[in-house]
């Protein structure tokens, strides 16, 4: 019954050295071996946290700098250009600043919550979602972070259906994967995101024509911190993945993706749901 027990042995010699006898001990440990396996435990955790406070620490300084330089850059200059200058580049040194304030925005908000999920804070409520509203919603909200002439299509197979999920869970996975799909594709880039119904599951797919990840590399994708080595000069902090796969799990789905190098990437959701018409 996985229960852990010591034995001890002692042999008792007679006054001659005769051993005819020894005296057995059996201890049931399993209660100590518990603490012992749980304190081994959080150990490897305090080494795990340390270790990502040191990576976050490292990555920060990085990711920090740029968007810090480029809203300083644009203060200076729009404190010293004449009157006509101002009128003239105000809009475009702005809208950096803006940028730079939402990059920096987004690399706490990530930090923030992959904490919350490390700490078990985050809970999943539940709530009936018409899917054809949702990514209405949702996709003017991406036009605001979209580059270029880059287009976002939204398809969705049945326009009343609804399902029981996490709305702001749902909304920060699909917000991040859209995200990466825009940050990993040209500015004529075209991007996809469909919703179908299959069974009692929700399927959504976002599809780029971005620059893909390395066969090598799949492996790792959904790691903390991690980088694929082509989108090493691209900003981002290597934990939009791992926060998605783990708000996944939460809602007790899976995340698939199919990705080629330079033909772009296919991330697949999969939420399993009450679906009500």
């Amino acid at each position: 019954d996985k229960l852990t027990y010591s034995v001890s042995s002692v042999p008792l010699p007679d006054d001659k050295g005769v051993i005819n006898e020894i005296i057995v001990v059996i201890k049931n440990t399993t209660e100590r071996k518990k603490m012992e396996n749980e304190l081994y435990r959080t150990i490897e955790k305090e080494k795990e946290l340390s270790n990502m406070k040191s990576k976050f620490v490292t990555m920060a300084s990085h990711e920090f700098r740029t968007p810090l330089s480029t809203i300083l850059s644009s203060v200076f200059l729009l404190e010293n250009y004449t009157s006509f200058d101002l009128e003239n580049n105000k809009v475009s040194h702005l809208g950096k600043i803006r940028k730079s304030v939402t990059n920096l925005t987004d690399l706490l908000n990530d930090f923030i919550q992959l904490g919350k999920l490390e700490e078990g804070r985050v809970k999943v409520n539940y709530e009936s979602i018409q899917i054809s509203s949702f990514l209405e919603e949702l996709i003017p909200e991406m036009e605001l972070v979209r580059r270029g002439n880059q287009t976002i299509q939204c398809e969705y197979s049945d326009e009343d259906a609804s399902i029981l999920l996490d709305k702001q869970l749902l909304r920060s996975i699909l917000f991040n994967l859209i995200s990466n799909a825009i940050k990993y594709s040209s500015l004529e880039a075209g991007i996809k995101v469909t919703a179908d119904f299959k069974d009692k599951e929700l399927i959504i797919r976002v599809v780029d024509t971005g620059i893909g990840i390395p066969a090598d590399e799949h492996r790792h994708i959904f790691k903390r911190f991690y980088r694929a080595h082509n989108a090493a000069n691209i900003e981002g902090t290597g934990l939009g993945l791992n926060i998605v796969k783990k708000y996944v799990r939460l809602m007790k789905g899976k995340i698939e993706f199919q990705s080629e190098l330079n033909k772009g990437t296919t991330f697949i959701v999969t939420l399993p749901g009450i679906r009500n018409i």
